[in-house]
């Protein structure tokens, strides 16, 4: 008799494991993908801060775990490993280190939100001072 509630307990306690588990990897791999940007691209317009005669259009775009202005390529800039947060339903913010060899790295900190993205970037170039930037755009 002993043995059967035995046995019927570790069942019980084995399934409900199982669920936990299945709980635990299903929460985990929603919240990474509810965060994710990846496969957006968007058209935007990036400028000094204050310098709307210094506006230039540019195309950026999310992919497997990296963010990448293409246009800045020609630059020696190349794509780098973006982190993001979901702040709201439809608002994600993210954070984004692009460097290059010789022109030192570009930070990027912005939020896309119903399909628009804004944000600031910071060039740091050893030698010079820090130059600020905006950008906003839409999703293509």
């Amino acid at each position: 008799m002993k043995k059967i509630h035995i046995k019927n307990f570790l069942r019980g306690q084995f399934i409900f494991a199982v669920f936990v588990i299945i709980f635990m990897m299903q929460t985990s791999c929603s919240s990474s993908q509810n965060n994710s940007l990846d496969g957006k691209t968007f058209s935007i317009q990036t400028m000094e801060k204050d310098k709307q005669e210094t506006a230039v259009a540019e195309t950026c775009l999310f992919e497997a775990g990296f963010f990448d202005n293409i246009d800045c390529h020609q630059y020696g800039f190349s794509k780098g490993k973006y982190k993001a947060d979901r702040a709201g339903e439809d608002l994600i913010n993210f954070e984004a280190t692009m460097e290059s060899e010789k022109e030192g790295k570009m930070i990027w900190k912005g939020e896309v939100d119903h399909g628009k993205l804004k944000g600031e970037m910071v060039w740091k170039k050893e030698g010079q001072a820090d130059v600020a930037f905006t950008f906003s755009g839409t999703i293509k």
